[in-house]
């Protein structure tokens, strides 16, 4: 269990606290955002620091027009960009960028339709999109049944995580740049 002592300095010291802890509830501020955090006591009662544990991130997506959105809890399994020419067609640049989600930990709200097409793989992709203003939203893969894909521009956030696949290398166009660290498949 990691702990941070009384007079920790804002670079956290981590060390792992003992046996005898009590936990009472509280929460620390790092930064720009709340940690859910547990005091720990000893045996005696004496305060001897903090259990700290990882802020649960939630994401809210949603299309041009508001009507659609998506709120995902948690980090996404997976970021990728796809340069394939039906992506390309189906955003309307020069590649798609989707994250992956667990399907449990997203929730849709809004109407939408559906739009089903057969990968290169052969496998259906059903993206279901905005009746209103058209923005799709989130997708699914026929061979990842229990997961779901949100569109990474559906959440503009400048921070989101960046991506680790790029799929369909050998269509990406000649000036496009990824990240030298992701995995490139083709």
């Amino acid at each position: 269990m990691q702990i941070v002592p009384n007079d920790a300095p804002p670079a956290w010291r981590v060390t792992f606290c003992t046996l005898y802890a009590r936990f009472l509830p509280n929460r620390v501020r790092d930064g720009s955002f709340v940690m859910n955090c547990t005091l720990l006591r000893d045996r005696r009662g004496r305060r001897r620091g903090a259990e700290l544990s990882s802020p649960a991130v939630t994401r809210t997506a949603s299309c041009s027009c508001g009507q659609l959105t998506v709120t995902t809890e948690g980090e996404p399994v997976r970021v990728s960009v796809c340069h394939c020419g039906s992506c390309q067609k189906r955003t309307g640049s020069v590649f798609g960028a989707q994250a992956r989600f667990p399907a449990a930990a997203v929730t849709v709200s809004g109407e939408y339709r559906e739009y089903v097409r057969i990968s290169d793989e052969g496998d259906s992709r059903t993206f279901r999109f905005c009746p209103e203003c058209g923005g799709t939203v989130f997708y699914s893969v026929q061979d990842v049944p229990d997961h779901l894909s949100v569109a990474v521009g559906a959440f503009a956030d400048p921070d989101f995580p960046a991506p680790t696949v790029s799929v369909w290398e050998s269509r990406r166009h000649p000036w496009v740049s990824v990240p030298t660290a992701s995995q490139r498949l083709d």
